[in-house]
This record gives structure tokens, sequence and C-alpha cells, in this order.
């Protein structure tokens, strides 16, 4: 394995990470950043960003990851397309092992793994992932052109992506299990005031039924309870799109010591 020092590191492409990574380089600390598995972070998958100051009307996501990517560059900051499989926080430098079989010491290592979508856990979704069931709206959205979709969730990524699927599907049906939503109120104007967006208040999904009819099994409905009643019913669809609230993306990432490191930033924003 080869060996290389950095003064500073950081661990993630995202917006935090990049603007950690100008900040570094302008203070003459010649950063290395590690994208991980996912350069420019969720915004790759967003299309219209409108709650980013600086731009009248809305920019697509991946555009501005681009933008943020070359300036860091511009700067001086040095990107390394790499996902790290291991850490040693206990030793100085700080160790970081990548997938490519290369090692990393680093005398400030900023952590900025971001967030990733985070599943429902409900059965059938593992199996049935590319298959119908989708975390992502803007990556698979296009394949359910004039067919009946689902969004399960009730906060801004879920109106969000419902409001996108709208461009799409024929019919968006939005499954919340409370009776009000934690959007944004001017995402939830939009949901209501689109006529080709319902929604389905007070329900639980707890699992997807196949159709296995063809070559392999597709998503049929989504089985739904009452939260208040317990009844259980099914919503018939062509595909469902999982939105949860996202987690920290540096599940990989020991706890232990991250805290008694005295160099240790750690920034998921």
């Amino acid at each position: 394995m080869r060996t290389r020092h950095v003064r500073a590191l950081v661990l993630g492409a995202g917006p935090a990470g990049y603007t950690a990574a100008v900040y570094l380089a302008r203070a003459g600390l010649k950063p290395l950043v590690l994208t991980g598995i996912q350069p420019g972070g969720q915004l790759t998958t967003t299309t219209e960003v409108e709650n980013y100051p600086g731009f009248a009307d809305p920019i697509q996501g991946p555009w501005l990851m681009d933008q943020m990517a070359a300036q860091a560059a511009h700067v001086g900051a040095e990107t390394v397309f790499d996902t790290v499989v291991s850490v040693d926080l206990s030793v100085a430098p700080f160790r970081l092992e990548t997938d490519d079989n290369e090692i990393f010491t680093c005398d400030a290592l900023v952590i900025a793994t971001g967030a990733k979508a985070r599943w429902l856990g409900i059965p059938m979704e593992k199996e049935l992932s590319g298959f119908g069931v989708s975390a992502c709206a803007t990556c698979d959205g296009f394949f359910y052109r004039n067919k009946e979709v689902a969004v399960i969730g009730g906060g801004n990524s879920a109106v969000e992506e419902a409001l996108y699927l709208a461009n799409l599907a024929s019919k968006v049906t939005l499954v919340h299990r409370r009776s009000s939503l934690r959007a944004e109120q001017i995402l939830q104007d939009r949901l209501f005031a689109h006529p080709g967006i319902s929604v389905i208040w007070d329900h639980i999904a707890e699992g997807f039924a196949a159709d296995i009819s063809g070559p392999v099994p597709v998503v049929r409905a989504v089985e739904l309870r009452h939260a208040v009643t317990g009844t259980r019913s099914e919503l018939p669809i062509n595909g469902a799109f999982c939105c949860h609230r996202s987690r920290s993306g540096d599940g990989a990432l020991p706890r232990s010591g991250r805290h008694r490191c005295r160099w240790l930033h750690r920034d998921s924003c």
C-alpha cells in the first residue's frame, strides 16, 4: 500500500466538504478531499435548488456541485476520487485506508460525510429495490412516465419528490402516517395545489406486495395500515419512493474517540 501524508484531509465531497476545503486551502493548508461513493453528495440527485443564497432563479443541484468543486480546485484543494474503508482516530497523525489500497495520514481531519437516504425497513423493500421501489425520484422518476406512483413520507424530501414526480407520472399519491405534514409551508401549498397529487392521511406503510407474473418480481402495491383504526388495505402502484428522513453518512466511522481527538472536526451539514 502507498502511504501519503497531508496536513488537512476532508472526508466527503458535498457542500460541507467543499466549503471546508475552500477555507483550508485559503489558509494555506493544501487540503485533500476524499470524495467517497457519491461525489457531490445528495445535491447531485436534486433538480431545482431554490434555497441557496445568491441565485434569484432555481439552479440545478449537479451544476452547483460542479461549481463548488471548481472553486475548491481554484484555491488549491486537491480532490481524490476514492472511498475510505477504515480509519484509525486513536493515533497521531490520523490514519485512513481507502478502497484503492492507499493509506492517507493527516494532522487535521474534517468529517463531512453528510447524509444518505434512510430506508423504511419494511417487508419486501430491499427485495424490490430497483424493481419498483426507490429512494430517489430524480434518479428513477424517468422510468415511471405515465404510471401511478406512491411517495411515502411527510417532510420536505417527500413533498419535493412528489412535486417532481407529478411532472412525469400519471398519478402521485403521498402516503403519510400523520394528519399533517412536516414540510415547509411553501412546499405544502404547492403540493395541495397540484391536481396530479393526492394525499392519504394517517396511514402507515407496512410492506410492499410484488407481482411475480413476469421474469422478475416487481412492486404491485404498498400495504397500508390506518394509524388509528388499524384497518389494513392495499394501494395499487407501479412504483414507490421511500422518503424517510436522511441519516448521517458517517456510520462506518468509529464513534469511540471521535470527540477526544483535538484536531478532529465533524461536519455533517
